[in-house]
């Protein structure tokens, strides 16, 4: 389990830097005539909703045990709910299709 932290003590600096790397590539853009590349958001969604489906997995208690001895009956408390997540998941990756 982790928890996302979106503070950055260079906020405003690193935002600097991608406004100067973004006018750059406008620059490179316009002086070799290339034409913007189209990004399928549904596929980015699918490789992100697999990646999260084998870091699902590997926390599942069978999985555990290359971190040390894994009490007994834990996976009988972790599984199930790691299972309806991936469920979910699934049930996401179905509804967005190929």
């Amino acid at each position: 389990m982790y928890n996302k932290a979106r503070r950055s003590k260079n906020k405003d600096e690193v935002l600097q830097r991608i406004a100067f790397v973004e006018d750059i590539i406008k620059q490179l853009q316009q002086q070799f005539d290339l034409k913007p590349r189209t990004i399928e958001v549904k596929r980015s969604i699918r490789g992100t909703l697999y990646y999260c489906l084998q870091t699902v997995e590997d926390a599942r208690a069978k999985r555990m045990k290359g971190y040390g001895s894994v009490s007994p009956g834990l996976d009988l408390l972790i599984d199930p709910p790691i299972n309806q997540i991936k469920h979910f998941i699934q049930e996401i990756l179905q509804l967005i299709g190929p």
